[in-house]
């Protein structure tokens, strides 16, 4: 009987040894839809530069500032000007050095 389940436990263990050999395997993952192609980065600004320790004054550059289209992924703020809240004083001594 012993033998039997040690037979049994050494059959699983191999198993999930080729299971887990198996699924380590390099698996082919062709997409159909490619990634497109990064757009070509062109200037759309000249740019100088001046260092400050004066090395370089004002020296137009060569190389690409690319700009590229950013989303907002921020929530949009909307202002109601019909709704008003109450008013509050007296915080322009205190933000101006009253401190």
């Amino acid at each position: 009987m012993k033998n039997k389940i040690l037979t049994m436990m050494k059959s699983l263990i191999l198993l999930f040894v080729f299971i887990a050999l198996n699924n380590c395997s390099k698996q082919n993952n062709e997409d159909n839809n490619p990634l497109p192609e990064p757009p070509v980065a062109t200037n759309e600004v000249d740019f100088w530069l001046t260092k400050a320790d004066q090395s370089v004054k004002i020296q137009k550059q060569v190389g690409i500032l690319a700009f590229k289209d950013s989303y907002n992924n921020y929530p949009n703020i909307e202002v109601n000007d019909a709704q008003t809240f109450q008013t509050v004083e007296g915080f322009g001594f205190s933000l101006t050095g009253g401190s």
